[in-house]
């Protein structure tokens, strides 16, 4: 599904249409999983075990209206058996435990979730998350959150959304706004579908220079450094030793080091998704020359009705002081002359992220 971005939005709005005429009609909605379909149909007539394993592979793919009433038991013994029955021309035997599981489903607009940072990855959102974390009155989700948003399902659990208004508001006896740090969200389709039906949620984007950004994570993922010169000397098992990069210059040839860092295309969907008054954006640089000032506006934007303690502090996280990689040293020779000490080198990859320069000037 993450691949095919029509196949993903179409599949979201009948996901979202199916849920909420459920509800119009005073049903609840459940997602329908097969555990062990194949057991129950081997104790069935023939003929209709055949009719049935079709349409059963449809079921699954789809959720369940029910009335109100039902709970998952009856719906697993004998809604659904009925339902099959209706299907298959005939009485079906009650399924054995186990052979159904359902579980009811809840709608990404019920998640009591006020902001998210959703990057960039790369751009300080670390030090956002913790420096935000000093407030008194904003809390970061750091741990049942992370699944929720990156699993297949369309829809989330009921189950999940009640656990999770339930821990950050249930007992609360102070107004906090609830937030998380997800910078990855940007490079999944799926998860961004998702923030994109929370219609009261706040997204704080962080922006920075895309070369520079580039650069870092080529430094983390591709870059030689002293402990894989040591593993390629033989120091380190064959098993353990990588294949590394010796320049930045090699994403000059390489067009796949820099596909996953163009997200001009993306965060142009987040300026024109986001509701008016919903989006923050702020470049890296604004953390570092007036911190104060913007977690100041930060609150303001996040509705909070105090401002941060006076010995609240703002420094710098994931730094790395002095050079990554050789971008800023790398020369080159024309006729026997450097021409470069790495500005022709930061100028050729300043090139082919024009198209994420010219977003992030449109956003900021």
């Amino acid at each position: 599904l993450d691949g095919d971005l029509e196949l993903l939005e179409k599949s979201f709005a009948v996901a979202d249409a199916d849920i909420v005429a459920c509800w119009l009609h005073g049903g609840r909605y459940w997602d329908v999983t097969g555990i062990n379909t194949s057991r129950w149909l081997a104790v069935m007539p023939r003929a209709a075990a055949d009719v049935l394993e079709p349409f059963l592979l449809a079921l699954l793919q789809v959720g369940v209206c029910a009335p109100c009433s039902c709970e998952s038991k009856a719906l697993e013994e004998a809604v659904l058996p009925r339902l099959l029955g209706s299907v298959a021309g005939s009485d079906l035997p009650v399924p054995q435990p186990g052979v159904f599981r359902v579980l009811e489903m809840a709608h990404w607009s019920q998640l009591r979730l006020d902001f998210a940072v959703l990057g960039l990855a790369g751009c300080g959102t670390t030090a956002l998350q913790k420096h935000l974390s000093q407030h008194p009155e904003i809390e970061l989700a750091q741990d049942t959150a992370l699944d929720l948003y990156f699993q297949s399902r369309l829809l989330p659990l009921r189950s999940e959304v009640e656990e999770f208004n339930s821990r950050w508001h249930g007992n609360s006896s102070t107004s906090i706004v609830v937030g998380i740090n997800q910078p990855m969200v940007l490079t999944s389709s799926l998860a961004w579908q998702k923030f994109a039906r929370m219609p009261d949620l706040k997204v704080i984007l962080v922006l920075c220079d895309p070369v520079n950004r580039f650069e870092k994570f080529f430094y983390f993922d591709s870059f030689c450094k002293k402990e894989d010169k040591l593993a390629a000397g033989g120091h380190a098992p064959e098993s353990q030793r990588k294949a590394c990069l010796k320049s930045i210059a090699s994403a000059l040839r390489q067009s796949d080091l820099r596909s996953k860092y163009h997200v001009a295309g993306t965060l142009a969907t987040v300026r024109d998704t986001v509701q008016d008054g919903k989006l923050f954006v702020l470049h890296q640089e604004a953390m570092r020359q007036d911190p104060r000032s913007l977690y100041e506006e930060i609150g303001s934007f996040l509705n909070t009705s105090r401002g941060f303690a006076s010995s609240a502090v703002f420094p710098r996280y994931n730094s790395h002081r002095g050079h990554r990689t050789d971008l800023c040293r790398h020369s080159r020779f024309e006729d026997g002359q450097n021409i470069g000490n790495g500005t022709w080198l930061s100028r050729r990859l300043g090139q082919m992220f024009e198209s994420e320069y010219r977003t992030m000037e449109q956003l900021l």
